[in-house]
């Protein structure tokens, strides 16, 4: 038996590999985009509609990086497949950083105001999780501390990961 993964994508240069990767990077623009031009607190709506478009993206992009997680568990040498991996794990911290300030919202918000967020047939889903890091708020650090940490993930450990994997191939 032959393991095909060519049905996910034909190669990391397939027109279906490269639009899903600007799918992925369109809805994170869009998203920074509105984000860079909020003056006001969140509303529910626009936590939802923020929420609920990073969550296609990072659902697209986890299949763009398992992809080529299994590109590199087959053949550990190939240059393009570590290169693209490093570019979809950029994205993915993108990703984090850009949502970090809602998670930080909803975190710190007036538990009424979280009453109303979690209400949203959108957002049900995240309740546990939330209510979980509401929990933790006196141990959170400033909304800059947090991105800043977040972006620093990825050159970071993640980085040890990919030198363990390209060494161990």
């Amino acid at each position: 038996v032959r393991w095909d993964i060519e049905s996910e994508y034909p190669e990391l240069s397939s027109n279906a590999f490269v639009n899903d990767e600007l799918f992925v990077r369109t809805e994170l623009d869009q998203i920074k985009n509105r984000l860079a031009k909020q003056t006001a607190p969140l509303t529910v709506q626009q936590i939802s509609q923020n929420i609920n478009q990073a969550e296609s993206a990072q659902l697209i992009l986890a299949n763009l990086i398992t992809y080529v997680h299994c590109l590199l568990s087959v053949d550990g040498s190939r240059i393009d497949a570590k290169e693209k991996l490093s570019e979809m794990q950029d994205l993915a911290s993108q990703l984090k950083q850009v949502l970090l300030p809602i998670e930080i919202f909803i975190q710190q918000c007036p538990s009424d105001l979280f009453s109303e967020i979690i209400k949203s047939e959108k957002l049900k889903a995240y309740e546990f999780v939330w209510t979980e890091k509401r929990k933790q708020k006196k141990f959170s650090l400033s909304e800059n501390e947090e991105v800043l940490l977040a972006a620093l993930e990825n050159p970071g450990h993640i980085s040890w990961s990919n030198l363990y994997d390209s060494l161990s191939s």
